[in-house]
């Protein structure tokens, strides 16, 4: 939907209401605070709705104000999505830059300590295939639980990148059956807590 603050925003919302098909998920623009998300949720629940909420971080004040976002709110967002192009032009700053980086990072820490999943935010060369297979690949290493597309031709990439290889989820059982004993290793390596929670996350991509 547009942003809830337009007239756009408004009628997109009231669309989604009287709609007779349920989408599975709405994503909610411009969110600065938890206040947004719960007035979509409320409309939404009014009018017998029951979707997912994503709400898109994209604004210096969206970064400050993001455990108030996950927590404070009557509705906590099931997800969240880091906006890139919005959160360079709030903070003046260029793409791929450190402090639009760091914005990023910030978003991942606080959800974590949350729970709450969060989507990448799309990359835009819809005619650099290398870039965005590094880009995809830079996601799930930094614990991003998908990632947004801007054309279809990058969908099939983004969900290849995100699905766990053959031999990673043979690495992955094979670590969670050893944290399970208790002790043991793993190709030479250790297995503690710490590494069974990593192979549990690629089992989760993989289902």
């Amino acid at each position: 939907m547009n942003a809830l603050g337009s007239v756009a925003g408004l009628r997109d919302l009231l669309a989604v209401a009287e709609h007779r098909l349920t989408p599975d998920y709405v994503v909610i623009p411009k969110v600065e605070a938890a206040a947004t998300v719960d007035l979509v949720a409320e409309i939404l629940h009014d009018a017998g709705v029951v979707t997912d909420l994503v709400a898109m971080i994209e604004s210096a004040r969206a970064v400050t104000e993001f455990t108030a976002i996950l927590r404070e709110g009557r509705t906590p967002p099931a997800a969240v999505m880091f906006g890139a192009a919005d959160m360079a032009g709030d903070l003046g700053a260029e793409p791929g830059t450190a402090v639009l980086e760091q914005a990023r990072n910030s978003v991942l820490h606080a959800a974590a300590a949350s729970g709450v999943p969060v989507v990448d935010t799309p990359f835009f060369d819809v005619h650099d295939a290398d870039g965005l297979t590094d880009s995809v690949a830079d996601a799930v290493r930094s614990g991003f639980a998908a990632k947004a597309a801007i054309h279809p031709r990058q969908i099939a990439t983004i969900a290849d990148g995100f699905t766990p290889s053959g031999e990673e989820i043979r690495w992955a059982t094979e670590v969670v059956q050893v944290a399970e004993r208790g002790v043991g290793t793993v190709n030479g390596q250790m297995i503690d807590e710490a590494i069974a929670r990593r192979a549990r996350r690629i089992l989760a991509r993989a289902n």
